[in-house]
Parts: C-alpha cells; sequence; structure tokens
C-alpha cells in the first residue's frame, strides 16, 4: 500500500507591527520604501519558506535581501531557496563561515546534525553597515537596518538594529525568556556550548548592544 503523502509543513507566523513578522527562527521585514523583503534567518528548512512567505506577507513579490545572522544550519538551511537574490553575512570571520560549507554542523553536545544545500553568498557585511529600509543616498542611520558584529553564540554571530521599530534582531546572539509561551521553547540565556562559542567575548558583545534605547517614547 503506497504510504500517504505528507502535508506541507505548516510554518507558525506571527505579525509584530505592520511591516515586521516572526516565523519560528526567521524574521520578515517589509520595507515598503524600498520595496524589498528582508528576510533574517531562513531556518530549518521544513517546507517551502519561500512560498509561504509570498503566499502570506511578501505578496507584491519584492526582491529579497537575505541576512543571515550565524552559520548554524537551523538559521540558513532554506537559503538556497533564494539563491537568485542577495544574500549576506557578517564578515567578523569568513574562514569560520568558508569552513563549514558543505559539512554537517553540530549545534550543540548531544544535539543533531544538518544537511545545508548549496547557496552563493553575495555580500559579506561590516560592522557598523547600514543597509537602507528606502531609497535614501547615502543610507541614513535613522532609516536603516544597523549591522552590529556580536560574536558569542558563535565567531560570525551579528544582531541588526532597527531604529525605526526599536528591535534588535539577534539570531541565537540571546532568547527571551520564553518565545511564543511555548513550553518547549528554549529557557532565556546564553548558549555558549557550540564550536567557537566564549563567554568572555559574549560579555564584551553585551556590552556594545546595551546603549541601544529599545523601549519608551
Amino acid at each position: 500500500m503506497p504510504r500517504p503523502k505528507e502535508k506541507e509543513p505548516r510554518h507558525r507566523v506571527a505579525q509584530l507591527s505592520a511591516t515586521t513578522f516572526r516565523i519560528v527562527e526567521c524574521y520578515v521585514r517589509l520595507a515598503p520604501k524600498a520595496q524589498r523583503c528582508f528576510l533574517i534567518d531562513t531556518g530549518c528548512g521544513l517546507g517551502n519558506l519561500r512560498k509561504f512567505i509570498e503566499d502570506n506577507i511578501n505578496i507584491d513579490h519584492w526582491p529579497y535581501t537575505v541576512i543571515c545572522t550565524h552559520f548554524h544550519f537551523d538559521h540558513i538551511a532554506a537559503n538556497h531557496l533564494f539563491k537568485d537574490e542577495q544574500i549576506c553575512f557578517g564578515g567578523a570571520d569568513k574562514e569560520f563561515v568558508l569552513k563549514s560549507r558543505g559539512m554537517p554542523m553540530p549545534l550543540y553536545e548531544g544535539g543533531h546534525l544538518g544537511n545545508v544545500i548549496d547557496y552563493p553568498i553575495t555580500q559579506w557585511l561590516q560592522d557598523g553597515e547600514l543597509i537602507p529600509l528606502d531609497k535614501a543616498e547615502p543610507p541614513q542611520a535613522e532609516s536603516s537596518l544597523q549591522v552590529i558584529f556580536t560574536p558569542g553564540h558563535s565567531p560570525d554571530s551579528i544582531s541588526l538594529w532597527d531604529p525605526e521599530e526599536r528591535r534588535l534582531f539577534c539570531g541565537d546572539f540571546m532568547y527571551p525568556s520564553a518565545a511564543w509561551d511555548d513550553p518547549l521553547s528554549p529557557p532565556g540565556g546564553l548558549y555558549a556550548m557550540c564550536e567557537g562559542s566564549s563567554m568572555s567575548v559574549y560579555h564584551k558583545a553585551m556590552l556594545k548592544v546595551s546603549g541601544l534605547r529599545m523601549e519608551g517614547p
């Protein structure tokens, strides 16, 4: 008897603002003034992430800029679906990223391995670089995503500061106390058990982002 076809995995999405959406381990930041869709990480590769985004969020099919916060497979596994778009990584430790391409990547001690379909890296981002959310030339800090090198969880980790929404996209650099109000979500804290993790480096990066104004009028 033939095995029944599995249903397409359903993505869990939450709308955080008029232009920002969270899909489990990914974020979508729409930039209407630039007519561009910024995708921050691509998750574990379950289902067709691009189709889901274009059916539900990027319905105008604006071009993408994919920004990867770090090179762990649960954040890059669907990058290949965007191989015709801009795909960016932080340039703090290119060797760490390049030596791991095409290899299984352990996430943590006792954890699982992931294999990633190859894709091009089109840009290495620099610390402090501005990624404009509009078409201003030169880019203005108040209307751009700011790249912040935040190593600690991994040597290549970056965060993105969005001053318009006072939001820090930080990958696995830090966790909230309870994501999604889900008992299966990881507890809050720092994850420093991976290859290249460092608590001393974490501390310096925390000081770096501590001055960001994330709350208040």
